[in-house]
C-alpha cells in the first residue's frame, strides 16, 4: 500500500533490510517491492544500502546479479499472470 500511497511522488527507492546484508542475502522479500513498483508504474532508480561483506566487490556484483535476476522473474510472473497458459 506504501507504493500506491506516494506513486505519483516517488523519486527513488532504497533497498535495504535489517541485517544490511546485499540483496538476497538476507530475509527481506525484494521480489514483492518490485512487484509493487511495477504495479504503480514506477520506473526509476534503485539504491542499494547493505554492509561490504563479503568484501566490497563481491558485495556490489552479488546485490546487483541478485536484483537484474530478480528483475526478469518479475516480467515474467508479470507476464504469465496476463496471458495463462493454454492446455
Amino acid at each position: 500500500g506504501c507504493y500506491r500511497e506516494c506513486g505519483k511522488d516517488l523519486a527513488y527507492v532504497h533497498f535495504t533490510d535489517g541485517s544490511r546484508l546485499y540483496p538476497g542475502g538476507s530475509n527481506v522479500d525484494f521480489k514483492a517491492h518490485m512487484h509493487a513498483m511495477l504495479d504503480i508504474g514506477y520506473d526509476g532508480y534503485v539504491s542499494i544500502e547493505c554492509r561490504p561483506y563479503p568484501d566490497p566487490y563481491r558485495c556490489a556484483k552479488f546485490s546487483l546479479d541478485y536484483l537484474k535476476a530478480l528483475e526478469q522473474i518479475v516480467k515474467i510472473e508479470r507476464y504469465r499472470r496476463e496471458r495463462p497458459a493454454i492446455l
